[in-house]
């Protein structure tokens, strides 16, 4: 495969892009990401990182969904695409990545549930997988070898059980982590849409709960921005798709760590959070 500099040239020549300058950015634990600018525009070129069959990422649903939203205005524009490189260049949105203290705001919880109210009411793209949480959390088992992840599984049927189902599925985003929001409390564009599919809204909203551990007025921000009425889960509900996201994110996080033995100390802080929660009498059962 070529290299991030031949694959950053190879994009710069295919948008009539003169000398660009080249700008590595922070954020994600998988893909690289680069901010590639001249004179006359400015771009993020992203470079998809290995093991997506252990991750289990399908990047044609993601430009599907990258797609479906960018022409909302809900997500930056794909301008080019090479599958088989893992090249993807993208409009770079206005803005910054979120920080966690503006993801735990109230006034960011309700930005961010009036832009989930946007996505979840757009008709579903002809195409797109069902991502459903349990054969996730099944998949990562497997490649795990069982174990934490393997009881996890176990629960996790009789939580699905509980939580029934939406009775429809929607676009969602399935990983609303405040460095995939880039913008400002007004006004945002979401990115990384690498476990996007069709599934139950209640999931969106319980990742974003989750992984920024909202307190009530966040939480209430969240769900009222979101709607009233039908369309907010009850609390219940909300907290078994908490629990469901959350073993789901643990099961990913050992598999990461186990692929990437330089686990940062963030990511590490967060696996071994999320393991006391999840055993049993802790945070859910």
């Amino acid at each position: 495969m070529p290299g991030d500099d031949q694959l950053i040239g190879l994009a710069a020549q295919r948008l009539g892009m003169g000398q660009p300058s080249v700008e590595r950015l922070t954020g994600g634990s998988r893909n690289r990401c680069y901010a590639v600018s001249d004179a006359d525009r400015e771009v993020v070129v992203r470079i998809a990182g290995e093991n997506d069959r252990a991750y289990a990422v399908a990047r044609a649903a993601e430009s599907l969904a990258q797609r479906t939203a960018a022409a909302q205005g809900l997500a930056p524009a794909i301008l080019l695409e090479e599958a088989e490189l893992g090249l993807v260049v993208m409009e770079r949105a206005d803005g910054s990545a979120w920080s966690r203290e503006l993801a735990r705001s109230p006034a960011g919880a309700a930005c961010l549930g009036r832009w989930l109210r946007r996505l979840h009411q757009l008709p579903p793209p002809s195409g797109m997988r069902h991502v459903d949480f349990v054969s996730s959390l099944d998949h990562y088992a497997a490649e795990l070898g069982g174990g934490m992840a393997g009881d996890l599984a176990t629960r996790a049927r009789r939580t699905v059980g509980r939580l029934g189902r939406d009775g429809h599925g929607v676009l969602c985003h399935n990983d609303l982590h405040h460095l995939n929001i880039i913008g400002s409390q007004e006004s945002i564009s979401v990115v990384d849409w690498e476990y996007a599919g069709l599934g139950d809204p209640v999931m969106d909203l319980a990742a974003f709960l989750a992984y920024h551990d909202l307190d009530t007025p966040a939480t209430s921000a969240l769900l009222d921005a979101y709607g009233t009425g039908a369309a907010a889960p009850s609390p219940g509900r909300l907290a078994d798709a908490r629990w469901l996201f959350e073993a789901v994110w643990w099961a990913w996080l050992e598999l990461h760590r186990r692929l990437h033995p330089d686990e940062t100390a963030e990511l590490g802080d967060a696996r071994r959070r999320l393991a006391a929660r999840l055993t049993p009498g802790g945070f859910a059962d």
